[in-house]
């Protein structure tokens, strides 16, 4: 089956060498700018005239490396300790996300996948390496500064700088002190299929995918849903974060005022990223909280991006009720996930899956239609999970 990481990478390659503060200043900004995609630690590796060396760590604290230049630097981050995608290799390393088969001597060579999920950057003697599989299910993005090149897992503006742009999807690059190779898989450019769950969760509502926005992406979906599943109710609640920009889309489409029904612990993490039910309960206990006054004695929407178990909704479902709310309208800005990702991206057994067992103690339930978000994300987004037809109303 390969290993597997779904967490991110990002790195840089500067023939003429960067300071020990340059090196410091994107390696630390790589960690905090990609730490919402892998709560399980992180790996980094540098290496200049002066040798080779690594740090890693399972929080955020500053760097210090020892005297530059420094020619090239990766680093990973990932959701579990047992997955940390990173691989050595003689005189350099290879840092992935996504599912990698075969050897890294293959990918090397310039042999991508056609299908599967992978990104990756390494480093390997003169020579700095990236890649994408030829479907683009995993992102990468990159740009050349000042004769270095940055890449990272997202198009983070003040990460990477607004002129990155997205490595085409199947597009292999080998870059040198002698100049930049590139190869593609495909003779003419390839929209790709990148997991539907960066658009809806994965990502930050920063940054920007295929060239739009996350949020307004996010916001657009909420719209649609709206139109698709009304509510009689009498405020919006959107679960932060990533069903925040969906719920302000509901609102203004339905004309109801969005309420903070639910307060974010900002040092809790993303619950979905555990690997175990155990961790994941763990963390939803210490995120979300209610807030009984924006909710007590009235009908609450509550919006969010997605539901794959179905630990979090129920939970939040719960928090609600408690807090005196007087009925609770579930709405996903997403269809149902009916299967799991033949890719290994979603973390999730199909047997664990909430479409298997659709029990939630609200008063409805309703999710987008598949050709909702096609509307929306179409082309170049893959949705498999989904399956070909899903029903956008539940019956509980």
């Amino acid at each position: 089956m390969g290993l597997l990481n779904l967490g991110g990478i990002f790195g840089f390659y500067a023939p003429q060498g960067l300071t020990r503060h340059e090196a410091e200043a994107f390696l630390e900004m790589g960690l905090s700018s990609l730490r919402h995609r892998g709560e399980g630690g992180w790996r980094l590796f540098f290496a200049g005239p002066k040798g080779e060396g690594q740090r890693e760590g399972d929080g955020l604290a500053p760097l210090s490396l020892p005297e530059g230049p420094f020619v090239w630097g990766l680093g990973t981050i990932y959701r579990r300790s047992d997955a940390p995608g990173w691989i050595p290799l003689p005189g350099g390393v290879l840092v992935f996300t996504g599912r990698l088969e075969g050897s890294p001597r293959q990918l090397l060579a310039g042999e991508l996948p056609l299908e599967g999920a992978l990104a990756f950057l390494a480093a390997q003697g003169p020579f700095f390496y990236a890649g994408r599989d030829g479907e683009g299910r995993q992102p990468l993005s990159g740009v050349r500064e000042k004769g270095a090149y940055f890449f990272a897992s997202e198009h983070l503006p003040g990460f990477l700088g607004s002129s990155a742009e997205p490595i085409p999807p199947g597009n292999f690059l080998r870059l040198s002190p002698q100049g930049a190779f590139r190869e593609r898989l495909h003779p003419v450019p390839h929209a790709g299929r990148l997991c539907a769950f960066e658009a809806l969760y994965y990502a930050r509502p920063d940054g920007l995918l295929a060239g739009r926005r996350v949020y307004a992406l996010r916001y657009a979906l909420g719209r649609l849903l709206a139109r698709e599943a009304p509510s009689p109710a009498d405020v919006v609640v959107g679960v932060p974060d990533s069903g925040t920009a969906a719920a302000h889309g509901y609102a203004e489409e339905s004309r109801l005022p969005l309420a903070m029904g639910l307060w974010k612990n900002p040092y809790a993490g993303r619950a979905f990223l555990r690997a175990s039910p155990k961790e994941r309960g763990w963390v939803l206990d210490q995120k979300l909280f209610p807030i009984p006054e924006a909710v007590a004695g009235r009908r609450v929407v509550l919006v969010d991006d997605s539901i794959v178990r179905g630990a979090t909704v129920r939970r939040n479902a719960r928090l609600l009720r408690q807090a005196g709310a007087k009925e609770i309208h579930v709405r996903i800005a997403a269809p149902p996930v009916v299967k799991a990702c033949p890719y290994g991206l979603l973390g999730a057994e199909e047997e664990e899956l909430f479409h298997r067992r659709p029990s939630l103690p609200v008063e409805s339930l309703a999710y987008l239609s598949v050709s909702a978000m096609e509307a929306i994300l179409a082309p170049g987004f893959c949705r498999a999970c989904f399956g070909k037809e899903a029903e956008a109303r539940v019956s509980l």
